[in-house]
C-alpha cells in the first residue's frame, strides 16, 4: 500500500522531473556550504597553537596568524553569500513544486468525486469526500520537500561528513558511528506505533467533519426539537477522541526525539573524550579535534532531525493512502469512454423487468413500463413508492440491479453516459443552486444562452416575476452574501434551468411540492404547453398537477399496481380510490397522501 500510495508523487516527479532536479540541487548546495565552516574552524585552531594550518588535508602557505585570520574572514563571508543565495534558490524551487502538486491533486480529486456516482457519494458521505479533497491534499503541501528532496540530498548530507570522518580518523568514526544501530532500531519500533495513531487520527477527524456537517446540514431540525445539547455533546465526543489520539502522536513523537538526541549527544560525548586522549597523545592536533566534533554534529543532524519528518511522513504517508483509494474508488455507474453516443430521436422510453437495490433493500421489484415519446407521464403513489427512483434510473444517477432501461431502442448501459444526460433535464425534488448570480446559475448547462433566452425560460417558468423584484435582476448574487430565496422560489428557478436546455426529455421530481396553488397553476400551464415538443416525466402527489398526464402511473411498495389516464384510475382502479379519495379531491380538498 505504500508504495502504492507514493506512486502518486512518484508520477507527478517524473512529469516535473526538471522542477524536482534544480530544487534536489540547490537543496544539495546549501548542505554542504555550511559543512565548510568546522574545517575553517580547525584551520584557525592549529594556526593559533602554533600548529600547522591544513584545509583538507593540504597543509596552507600561512606564516602568520593574520594570514589565517584574514583567510577565514573572506572563507567565511564566501560561505555566507553562497549559503544566503541557495537558501532563496531552495526554497523558492521547492515551494513552486509543492504548490503545483497539490493544485494538481485538488483538481483531480475535485474531478473524481464530481465523477462519482450518487451511490459511491452517499457511501462515503459528505463530510469525508470534504476531507480527502481539501484537507488530506494540505497534509502534502510540504511532503516532497521534506519526504523526497531531503531524503535524496540526506544521501549527500550523511555521506559527506562520514567520508571526511573516516579520512581523518577511523577509530574515532567508528566511535563516533556505534551509536547510530542502536538510534535506528529504536526509531524503528517508535515509528511502528506513531504509523498506527496516525492512519486513527484521519480517520477521527473526517469522522469529526461529518459530525459537525451534520449538525451545519440539521440545525433547522436539532432547533426545531430542542435537541442542540445532543449533537453538541456528540461532536464534543469526536473532539475528545481527536485530542486524544494527536496526544498520543505528539507522545511518540517526543519519546522519538528524546531518544534520538540521547543517543546522537553520547556519540558526541564519547569522540570528545577519545579525542582528547589523542590530542594528549599527539596523535591528533586539537584543530583536527575541532573538524571531527564539527563534521560529526552536521553527520548526526539528519537523526536529530528524523523524528519532526517522520511525524510529518507517517501524516502524508496516511493522506496520500486515503487519497489513493478515493481516486481508484470505482463508480457504480459505469461510464464506457468507447460507448457510441445516444441517438435520440423520438423520446419513447421503455422499461424492462427492471429491479432495483440500495443499500440491500429492494426499491423497484419488476417494472414493465412503456413511455410514449413527447407526452406527459406521471408516476404518482405513497411515501417510498419508488417514484423518485425511477426518475434516477432514466438519468443513469444508478443503474438497476437487473433487467434494462431503453430510449429509443438503446440499451442506457451501451450509451454514451455525457450523451444521455445532455439530451435530459432534471428539475429535483429539493433543487440546488450555487453561489454566483441568477444568471450563472440558470446557465450552468447552457453556458452559450443569451439574456433573452434566460428570461424567455424564466417566463415558461413562472420565476419572472420574482426575478424582476430584485434590485439587479439576474445579475443578483445568491447564496450566504446573496439574496435568501423562498423554496418555492428555488424550485422555478430550477424549472427555468432546465427548459433552458432545451431537453429532448425532462424529468421533474415533485416540482410544485413548495408551490402554492397560484404557481403550481402556472406550472401546470407550462407543462401543458411543453406536451408534444417533448417526453415529460413528472412524479407529482397534487392531483390537479399529474390529472392532464396522458399517462398515469401508480407505484405501490416499488411495484406498478396501475397505469391509465385520470379517468381510468378514477374509475377503475381501487388503490387510486384509496390514496386520493374522489370525494376529497372534489370538494376541492388536497389529497392526504405523504410526499414521496
Amino acid at each position: 500500500m505504500k508504495l502504492g500510495s507514493l506512486k502518486i508523487v512518484i508520477n507527478f516527479l517524473a512529469k516535473h522531473k526538471l522542477k524536482f532536479i534544480e530544487a534536489l540541487w540547490w537543496r544539495i548546495i546549501w548542505e554542504i556550504i555550511p559543512m565548510q565552516i568546522p574545517l575553517l574552524a580547525g584551520m584557525i585552531v592549529d594556526g593559533l597553537t602554533g600548529k600547522p594550518s591544513r584545509l583538507f588535508g593540504q597543509e596552507l602557505p600561512f606564516n602568520t596568524v593574520s594570514q589565517i585570520l584574514n583567510f577565514a574572514v573572506v572563507a567565511l563571508m564566501a560561505i555566507a553569500l553562497l549559503y544566503g543565495i541557495s537558501s532563496y534558490c531552495y526554497t523558492m524551487s521547492a515551494a513552486r513544486l509543492s504548490i503545483e502538486f497539490v493544485a494538481e491533486l485538488k483538481k483531480e480529486l475535485a474531478l473524481k468525486i464530481t465523477a462519482l456516482s450518487l451511490a459511491r457519494q452517499n457511501q462515503l458521505g459528505a463530510g469525508e469526500l470534504l476531507d480527502r479533497t481539501l484537507r488530506d491534499p494540505e497534509h502534502l503541501r510540504s511532503f516532497i520537500e521534506k519526504v523526497f528532496i531531503r531524503s535524496c540530498s540526506n544521501l549527500v548530507r550523511i555521506g559527506y561528513p562520514i567520508i571526511m570522518l573516516v579520512s581523518i580518523s577511523p577509530v574515532l568514526a567508528a566511535i563516533a558511528l556505534s551509536v547510530i544501530p542502536l538510534q535506528w532500531l529504536i526509531s524503528w519500533r517508535l515509528q511502528k506505533r506513531l504509523n498506527q495513531v496516525t492512519r486513527a487520527a484521519l480517520r477521527s477527524h473526517s469522522q469529526l467533519t461529518s459530525c459537525v456537517k451534520e449538525g451545519i446540514d440539521g440545525a433547522e431540525t436539532l432547533q426545531n426539537f430542542g435537541a442542540e445539547l445532543y449533537q453538541v455533546k456528540k461532536i464534543a465526543r469526536r473532539v475528545d477522541l481527536v485530542e486524544s489520539l494527536e496526544e498520543q502522536t505528539d507522545r511518540l513523537t517526543a519519546l522519538l526525539r528524546g531518544t534520538t538526541w540521547l543517543m546522537t549527544t553520547m556519540g558526541i560525548a564519547l569522540i570528545w573524550w577519545q579525542g582528547s586522549l589523542q590530542v594528549i597523545d599527539a596523535q591528533i592536533s586539537l584543530g583536527t579535534l575541532v573538524v571531527f566534533i564539527g563534521l560529526a554534529e552536521f553527520a548526526y543532524r539528519p537523526f536529530r532531525y528524523f523524528p519532526k519528518i517522520v511525524k510529518f511522513y507517517e501524516r502524508g504517508l496516511a493522506s496520500l493512502e486515503r487519497i489513493k483509494n478515493l481516486l481508484d474508488l470505482p463508480s457504480t455507474i459505469e461510464a464506457t469512454k468507447t460507448a457510441p453516443p445516444l441517438q435520440l430521436e423520438t423520446g419513447a422510453i421503455e422499461f424492462n423487468h427492471v429491479c432495483f437495490e440500495y443499500a440491500q433493500r429492494e426499491i423497484l421489484h419488476d417494472i414493465n413500463l412503456k413511455i410514449e415519446p413527447r407526452q406527459l407521464t406521471a408516476l404518482i403513489g405513497g411515501s417510498g413508492s419508488g417514484k423518485s427512483s425511477l426518475l434516477r434510473l432514466i438519468n443513469r444517477l444508478y443503474d438497476p440491479s437487473a433487467g434494462t432501461i431503453l430510449i429509443d431502442g438503446q440499451p442506457l448501459a451501451q450509451i454514451e453516459l455525457s450523451s444521455l444526460r445532455s439530451q435530459i433535464a432534471v428539475v429535483s425534488q429539493r433543487p440546488i443552486l450555487f453561489s454566483g448570480s441568477l444568471f450563472e446559475n440558470l446557465t450552468i448547462a447552457a453556458p452559450d444562452a443569451t439574456p433573452a433566452q434566460v428570461e424567455a425560460a424564466c417566463v415558461a417558468a413562472g420565476a419572472i416575476e420574482f426575478i424582476q423584484e430584485l434590485p439587479l435582476g439576474l445579475k443578483t448574487a445568491i447564496g450566504s452574501e446573496g439574496v435568501q430565496l423562498s423554496g418555492g422560489q428555488v424550485q422555478r428557478l430550477a424549472l427555468a434551468r432546465a427548459l433552458l436546455k432545451n431537453p429532448r426529455i425532462l424529468l421533474l421530481d415533485e416540482p410544485t411540492s413548495a408551490l402554492d396553488g397560484q404557481c403550481r397553476t402556472a406550472i401546470i400551464s407550462t407543462l401543458l404547453q411543453l406536451k408534444g415538443k417533448m417526453t415529460i416525466i413528472l412524479a407529482e402527489h397534487h392531483v390537479e398537477t399529474f390529472r392532464c398526464a396522458e399517462q398515469i402511473v401508480l407505484l405501490d411498495r416499488g411495484q406498478i399496481v396501475a397505469v391509465g389516464n385520470y379517468q381510468q384510475l378514477l374509475v377503475q382502479s381501487a388503490d387510486y380510490q384509496r390514496l386520493y379519495p374522489q370525494d376529497e379531491f372534489n370538494n376541492g380538498k388536497s389529497p392526504k397522501i405523504e410526499q414521496a
